[in-house]
């Protein structure tokens, strides 16, 4: 016979294969527009930040860590190359640890998901530039302000579509996000 939690790990699970699902679904769309229809080189929107972000506030950093490295592995392995996955990795170490301060008790009242998806974004960014500086060198570092303006203009808009759709779709029984807001206000 299963014990209750036993049955709440059960769907912590099923919910963590649905983030990633969700994740990887959003990866594969990006990786499949067209280059030329992004103007700046090796740009993507980041929307599988939405389900990472999702997780994390769901349940915890831990598992949209798992979700994240999962998603960037099975990426790699699907469309991407070497280089690719160190970037993509860089980027989601730095984000991932943006996003885990940010949870916590005493900063996740402050923000909306927009402010934390533009500071994630920025995050990741700013890993990927570090994996390019320290892989060609310096002159690489003069992308970052194109890239920072990207993580504000998709950083604003993962936000408010986790904005949207967390109470609505992603939020059950267990709203950790909005018990951390109540809890400091």
């Amino acid at each position: 016979m299963k014990t209750l939690s036993q049955d709440r790990a059960t769907v912590r699970l099923v919910y963590d294969a649905v983030f990633l699902a969700a994740a990887l679904v959003l990866s594969a769309v990006e990786a499949l527009v067209p280059i030329s229809a992004i103007p700046i080189p090796g740009f993507r929107p980041g929307l599988a930040n939405i389900a990472i972000c999702a997780a994390c506030f769901r349940y915890s950093p831990l598992d949209a860590g798992i979700i994240s490295l999962a998603r960037c592995v099975i990426i790699f392995l699907l469309f991407g190359n070497p280089v690719s996955l160190v970037f993509s990795l860089s980027g989601a170490v730095l984000s991932l640890a943006v996003m885990s301060i940010l949870r916590s008790r005493h900063i996740a009242h402050r923000f909306s998901f927009i402010g934390i998806s533009i500071l994630c974004a920025l995050a990741h960014n700013t890993g990927q530039v570090l994996a390019c500086v320290i892989m060609l060198g310096n002159p690489a570092a003069s992308y970052f302000p194109v890239l920072a303006v990207s993580s504000l203009v998709f950083g604003s808009l993962t936000g408010l579509i986790l904005n949207l759709l967390y109470k609505q779709v992603i939020y059950r029984n267990n709203d950790s996000y909005t018990s951390l807001r109540k809890e400091n206000l």
